[in-house]
């Protein structure tokens, strides 16, 4: 079968990179995950968790609490807790996720560098493509796109542009954002800057979706 290469959202919080990845995810070639992000695979006190370390815990858990996400509470990392919910709304169990960590384990896999975390992330992805029957995967990522272009250059990037006063109202309703106007607009203007020099230095596959028109013209 041709590589058709994954798919990444580059998210900026309130854009309405949710609402996006939602609706691709509905098309029937493509299964696309939402926040599993590497960072979220880092100890709550800074280190890189280790793998053997992950699959005590999940193992340990899972034996202890029958319910999925008691056995999530049940982890001693705010983090691991946080990664685990994530992987489960993109529509993975606990035992599928834990296998996912076990094999990558007999492949020599590790945590502690970034491509490390990331392939765990491309193998919980591929595992929700196989399990829906799909034949495309990807999801948000929340690292430099140059990172993924480069492990991944077929792949497709897309950046959510939403008027910057609607993302900073949003902002400050919702969410523990802690923004002011002036820090909002530098992360909307440098959020909008870095993915346009991403896609003219690289030549990938880059797109950007207009927050306003896709809910307004969603087809």
């Amino acid at each position: 079968m041709t590589d058709l290469g994954p798919v990444f959202l580059t998210p900026m919080g309130r854009t309405g990179g949710t609402l996006f990845v939602t609706m691709l995810d509905a098309h029937p070639d493509l299964a696309m995950s939402y926040e599993i992000y590497e960072d979220r695979l880092m100890s709550d006190s800074g280190p890189a968790l280790r793998l053997d370390w992950i699959i005590l815990q999940l193992r340990a858990a899972g034996r202890a609490h029958t319910d999925q996400t008691e056995c999530i509470r049940a982890l001693p990392d705010k983090n691991l807790q946080t990664f685990m919910f994530r992987a489960r709304r993109a529509g993975l169990d606990v035992p599928e996720i834990l296998e996912e960590f076990e094999l990558y384990a007999l492949d020599a896999g590790e945590l502690d560098s970034l491509d490390g975390r990331l392939n765990i992330i491309d193998r919980l992805m591929r595992r929700k493509m196989r399990k829906t029957g799909k034949r495309i995967w990807g999801g948000k990522a929340r690292v430099n796109p140059r990172d993924l272009h480069r492990r991944h250059p077929n792949a497709k990037f897309f950046a959510m542009i939403r008027d910057g006063r609607d993302v900073l109202a949003s902002m400050l309703k919702t969410g523990s954002f802690q923004t002011n106007p002036q820090r909002a607009a530098h992360e909307w203007t440098s959020h909008i800057r870095s993915f346009r020099e991403f896609a003219d230095s690289t030549g990938a596959q880059a797109m950007e979706i207009s927050y306003e028109r896709l809910v307004h013209h969603p087809h």
